[in-house]
């Protein structure tokens, strides 16, 4: 018992590689959380090329206080990728929650309290929380919707939306006992494959309806690079992934449409890219999807009306007006 009490309550894990405009608002707001006892960060350096790293131990000398939380740093010897950072982490990891912190992000001050509170009062697997995007310019608070009935919110996971990890506290054992980890080399997109095992397992999730996370936009990020040949390769792994997990679990039937809603989503991403320059190759991907495709198209929203014009014509396999409007 007493070893148990020894154990840290949550585990904050931060990959870092090519963060030094940002890394010091990232581990500054974490030093700074009003819940220290109890708390272990753990830092996975990814072999960033950057001055990341100086800047932490520096901050790490001058701020983390005297019988407050415990921070580790975890150091690959060669760049592995996001997907492999976060693993490293969590095979580091000792609390009984984990929360993910991008390097990049920033939280506020009582994130970690507020949550943690949560978790406990309400003995739950996962507790959701709601953020804030910040651009240069402007902060916008973004309210999550998470439904109470268990198969509406699988669906919405299915459906990618608020599959993101850092707005979630997670019970640690979720992971441990159901061998969830992400997949080497998938470095985009790497949190849906996490969050469909974790959403399947979890037995209680509650919804903490504050903003208590940062989500910095951030030009230099995966998520915004260009979209290549590796993303294309990505999505694709991603659908089917999803579509052997639901198969497996004997619930495609009955998540049918959520996946078809996604494998159009991303069907769409790949025609408007064409990395390769192969439209058939995307008009032909998982033809079955197409019987959902009016019911999708008026319910996506897809970034204006040229876009659903674009998309309207590639489902109905009207190639030449599809080409037309991307050049």
């Amino acid at each position: 018992m007493l070893e148990k009490l020894n154990f840290p309550k949550v585990s904050v894990l931060i990959p870092v590689y090519n963060v030094e405009k940002y890394v010091a608002r990232c581990i500054l707001s974490i030093l700074n959380q009003t819940m220290q006892e109890g708390v272990e960060v753990i830092i996975v350096n990814d072999c960033t090329p950057d001055h990341s790293m100086e800047i932490i131990r520096e901050l790490l000398r001058t701020h983390l206080k005297e019988n407050g939380m415990t921070v580790r740093i975890v150091e690959h010897v060669a760049n592995r990728g996001l997907a492999a950072a976060r693993n490293t982490a969590m095979e580091c990891a000792m609390g009984d929650y984990i929360i993910h912190v991008d390097s990049d992000d920033y939280v506020e001050p009582d994130m970690l309290e507020k949550m943690y509170t949560r978790a406990v009062e309400a003995d739950a697997d996962i507790v959701i929380a709601d953020y804030y995007k910040n651009r240069k310019d402007r902060e916008i608070y973004c309210k999550n919707n998470v439904p109470e009935d268990k198969d509406i919110l699988y669906g919405r996971v299915i459906r990618h939306q608020d599959v993101v990890l850092w707005n979630k506290l997670i019970k640690r054992n979720i992971y441990l006992n159901n061998n969830i980890s992400w997949i080497d080399g998938l470095d985009y997109g790497e949190d849906y494959i996490v969050s469909l095992s974790i959403f399947f397992h979890a037995k209680k999730v509650v919804y903490l309806p504050c903003a208590l996370y940062h989500y910095v936009y951030n030009e230099q990020s995966i998520c915004r690079t260009t979209y290549n040949s590796k993303k294309q390769q990505n999505d694709m792994e991603l659908l089917d992934y999803a579509k052997h997990f639901l198969i497996e679990r004997n619930i495609f039937v009955k998540y049918e449409y959520d996946f078809y809603y996604e494998v159009l989503r991303i069907k769409f991403r790949l025609l408007k890219n064409n990395v390769d320059n192969n439209l058939d190759k995307y008009i032909k991907l998982y033809p079955e999807a197409n019987k959902y495709r009016y019911r999708f198209f008026f319910v996506i929203g897809m970034g204006g009306r040229i876009n659903k014009v674009m998309y309207f014509f590639a489902l109905n396999n009207r190639k030449l007006l599809y080409g037309f409007f991307i050049g």
